[in-house]
């Protein structure tokens, strides 16, 4: 927490010019493609993501994603794909010489995971491996998040946030995280998003996110 409040301050204390045309993400319609690549103590994972934001009110977006990619835990390789649906209630406030842009978002998916058992066929003439699909698992994954789009001109914009995550059909515990992101507003139809996470498990996300702005 501390972190964020550094980051809060020390955003605030500088002088930028805010355009009235200002890009954002947060209130903008996109589409976009991209990777997230996720590492704990037990387990690795990447993903291909398909990301969108459909802004149904000047105060709420619904953002629609979809996911496809592998996770390795211990020796289990799991295939996982799923989509997502995310409720973010904003509002945008002009101070001075920022634009920030205050949310509450709440989300909720479905995931499918694949586990694969790798069997070795080979001799010691040579290798080959054969995998077959072991189990199905349905998860229901949900969130929560709080944070703000600061809005610095027209080219860039930074958005810290904290939260929680957890799984609505397991019984386990929440996992608290907190992050931020970076986003390049090259031109009026494309921007490039940076993002950088770590959890109470040791956990740490990277992705990196390309959108068209509709």
């Amino acid at each position: 927490m501390k972190f964020f409040a550094f980051i809060t301050v020390f955003l605030s204390s500088f002088s930028f010019s805010v355009a009235d045309n200002a890009r954002s993400v947060i209130g903008s319609y996109w589409v976009g493609l991209g990777y997230s690549g996720y590492s704990d103590d037990l387990t690795d994972g990447d993903q291909l993501i398909i990301s969108s934001n459909f802004p149904v009110h000047s105060n709420v977006d619904i953002g629609v994603d979809g996911n496809l990619g592998s996770i390795s835990v211990l020796d289990y390789d799991l295939f996982t794909y799923g989509v997502s649906v995310e409720t973010s209630v904003h509002h945008k406030i002009e101070s001075g010489s920022v634009t920030f842009d205050p949310f509450i978002s709440i989300g909720i998916g479905l995931t499918a995971l694949e586990s694969y058992t790798w069997q070795y066929t080979g001799s010691s003439y040579y290798y080959s491996y054969y995998s077959t699909v072991a189990q199905t698992s349905l998860l229901v994954p949900y969130s929560f998040s709080i944070g703000t789009e600061f809005t610095f001109g027209s080219f860039f914009s930074l958005i810290p946030a904290v939260g929680f995550t957890g799984i609505a059909n397991e019984d386990v515990d929440n996992t608290f995280r907190f992050g931020v992101q970076g986003n390049f507003m090259f031109t009026d139809n494309f921007s490039i998003g940076l993002s950088y996470s770590v959890n109470d498990e040791s956990g740490k996300n990277f992705s990196l996110l390309g959108r068209y702005h509709l």
